[in-house]
């Protein structure tokens, strides 16, 4: 019999210590820093996505958690199985590799304008003028627009922190701004207002995704979620953010 227990042991001990840890939750990363849609105030989760995940989570019954984290860390962790998902991204296809888009039921949509620095400047006009324009590493252009500025031999300046280009903008090195609505703070730290233009660049929906190597015993929570989302789309819809 002490033979039996101890092989039992062992045989327990080289199997993952989760495997038997109960499945009715998934692990989702949230972009952080990014209102209205989803970010932290004062430690207080906030923005549009903890509201719909919120109410998924309520009408399933299951546990949805979340981090926020920068959205590059967000798509590694999720490609390395580190994570079960990730809410709000738009659809790239070198990402649906990895990620399941619950492409029928959008969550929100994101717009991008050009954001200027002593007065409102339509892109037409940058461009005549032959300005240097910035836009975020890791910020994806639409094909329209990066062709556009590839064909006009616009300068397009990466940057990581929007305050250093606040910086350049002042000594009027940097022109224009190319980014999401959402992510653009138009009263920056420096006390400097930035103008944004009267054109809409460009619009993209964003989704929920789901890991494509998630756990078989997470696959039928995933399951439930999509079922929801394509029977009872208004569930989601019209739903504010509290904090702001």
């Amino acid at each position: 019999m002490r033979i039996i227990i101890i092989s039992i042991f062992v045989f327990l001990g080289s199997l993952p210590q989760n495997l038997f840890a109960k499945h009715d939750s998934l692990s989702l990363g949230l972009i952080e820093k990014y209102p209205p849609f989803s970010y932290e105030e004062l430690d207080v989760p906030c923005g549009i996505y903890v509201r719909q995940l919120r109410a998924i989570s309520e009408k399933l019954g299951i546990t949805l958690s979340y981090e926020f984290l920068p959205l590059q860390q967000a798509l590694r962790k999720t490609k390395n199985g580190h994570l079960d998902g990730i809410v709000g991204v738009v659809y790239r296809s070198e990402r649906a590799v990895f990620l399941d888009y619950l492409l029928n039921a959008p969550l929100g949509e994101v717009t991008v304008s050009l954001y200027t620095l002593h007065r409102k400047y339509n892109l037409d006009e940058l461009i005549k003028e032959k300005a240097i324009m910035a836009a975020k590493s890791g910020f994806f252009l639409s094909d329209d627009l990066h062709q556009l500025l590839r064909t006009k031999k616009i300068d397009l300046y990466r940057f990581s922190d929007i305050a250093s280009v606040i910086e350049l903008m002042k000594k009027g090195r940097i022109q224009g701004i190319i980014h999401t609505d959402s992510e653009v703070d138009l009263k920056s730290s420096n006390s400097i207002e930035l103008y944004k233009s009267n054109e809409i660049l460009s619009s993209e929906a964003t989704y929920l995704s789901f890991s494509k190597h998630i756990r078989l015993e997470k696959e039928m929570l995933v399951s439930k979620i999509k079922n929801l989302l394509t029977n009872n789309p208004s569930l989601i819809k019209g739903l504010k953010d509290e904090c702001s």
